[in-house]
């Protein structure tokens, strides 16, 4: 979902732009660098080669079931290209 989330950021801070709402765009660009910096440092699975999802017990663990959802990351451009080409390689191919 964090990955689907920084979609949105991007896609509102160009739209935000288009209509000359500048602080606005400025604030949704912000948002998606600190986002994008927490997904990369806590949801990044070098070993899994791929976004995980927190598990929602409480524990604090992640899950080690993979979805569409875990691809998001890649879409929403917060992937580095040696992260998305290890988890299309991994995971895809």
């Amino acid at each position: 979902m964090t990955g689907l989330y920084l979609s949105m950021l991007d896609s509102l801070s160009k739209l935000a732009e288009v209509i000359d709402r500048k602080d606005d765009a400025s604030e949704l660009r912000s948002r998606y660098t600190t986002v994008s910096a927490a997904l990369n440092k806590w949801l990044w699975n070098e070993t899994m080669g791929i976004y995980t999802n927190v598990r929602s017990r409480g524990d604090n663990g992640t899950s080690t079931r993979i979805s569409p959802f875990n691809f998001h990351a890649m879409i929403s451009g917060a992937a580095s290209v040696s992260q998305a080409r290890a988890s299309a390689t991994k995971w895809l191919l």
